[in-house]
């Protein structure tokens, strides 16, 4: 349980330095869904390590700086929750997650805008069952490519494409009646992710003038 709360300590911190105190945004959605397909690589204390492969789908709120003006500079947060699989288990596990992404336009116009950038996530993810309970914390990064669609002077549709490296710190406490163990473990996870959202503009168009 240490180990746990000086990763969640580390997590309040460094979002701390991460979210933006700007109250500038100029738009805000929804994503949904948001998929990704990958691997894990997961290290047990007591010395060994297995691979698993790993799938979600996910929903969430979103909240960009800049999705149809003109500027280099974008912040992107997403704010969501995701259901995972891992391996064999039947059950999944539910995620919490903020990613905090910094775009850089690539091309700018009335109608879309291609932005380039890394992508930050900070995550909290648990899986109960009958006789198993998982509780891990993680810290995320990812380049990603963002496309922003925009339909007229309100509505944006924005598709991203990414591949994430996350880390992930935990515990897992396995309780039956026959047997008890108790565990830490580390995992790093390696997957490519697809986002899609619908965001509304408020006041954010695309000057022709400068």
């Amino acid at each position: 349980m240490q180990k746990l709360t000086r990763y969640a300590l580390a997590l309040v911190v460094i979002s701390l330095f991460l979210i933006p105190q700007s109250t500038q945004a100029t738009g805000l959605g929804l994503y949904l869904p948001s998929w990704g397909n990958g691997t894990s690589t997961i290290s047990y204390d007591e010395g060994y390590e297995r691979e698993i492969d790993i799938d979600h789908i996910g929903i969430g709120f979103v909240l960009d700086t800049k999705v149809a003006s003109r500027g280099v500079f974008n912040y992107r947060l997403h704010l969501g929750f995701e259901s995972a699989q891992y391996g064999e288990l039947e059950d999944k596990f539910s995620r919490f997650a903020l990613d905090n992404t910094f775009g850089f336009g690539i091309v700018q116009s009335k109608a879309v805008r291609l932005w380039l950038g890394p992508s930050i996530r900070l995550a909290y993810q648990t899986y109960s069952s009958e006789s198993l309970n998982i509780n891990s914390f993680g810290l995320g990064l990812a380049p990603v490519l963002g496309l922003n669609i925009n339909l007229g002077s309100v509505v944006s549709i924005c598709p991203e494409f990414g591949f994430r490296f996350m880390f992930l710190g935990g515990e897992e406490e396995y309780d039956s009646y026959y047997y008890s163990d108790f565990e830490s473990f580390t995992s790093t996870e390696r997957y490519f992710f697809v986002n899609l959202a619908l965001i509304f503009r408020i006041g954010d168009v695309f000057d022709d003038f400068f």
